[in-house]
């Protein structure tokens, strides 16, 4: 499945913004990269799925997953015109339902899906933020 992922991601590359299904930023403290924000499902104008990651622990609970995150949220926003972003960390992790409430963020359901690809079933707290 990685070798699939990277073919459809490295397709998204030369797409015009409003036909890319993915689009990555990377978050950046000082000169290392420590974490990701994603979209995928994009539907352009509409909505899309966000996700959130600080990669290595010894960068989480210092404060940079709210900042990157809404900052990230504003970019994905404003640069896909989007009504409506949808984030589905699964209920279990404290850490991405923690960045999100901090946020101002609640839940608006949990259920149980296969979030990705990747991902085996699992209980997941829904979240949209409107813009």
């Amino acid at each position: 499945p990685w070798q699939e992922w990277l073919d459809v991601l490295s397709a998204q590359f030369d797409k015009p913004l409003k036909e890319k299904q993915l689009y990555y930023v990377g978050w950046q403290v000082g000169d290392e990269l420590i974490g990701h924000s994603n979209l995928a499902d994009i539907a352009f104008g509409v909505e899309a799925k966000i996700h959130l990651h600080v990669w290595d622990n010894r960068h989480r609970g210092k404060g940079y997953g709210p900042v990157f995150f809404q900052r990230s949220i504003e970019h994905f926003m404003a640069e896909f015109e989007l009504q409506r972003l949808i984030c589905e960390p699964k209920a279990s992790n404290q850490s991405p339902n923690a960045v999100l409430q901090r946020l101002g963020y609640t839940p608006v359901k949990e259920y149980v899906t296969v979030p990705g690809p990747m991902n085996f079933e699992q209980v997941v707290a829904r979240y949209e933020i409107v813009g």
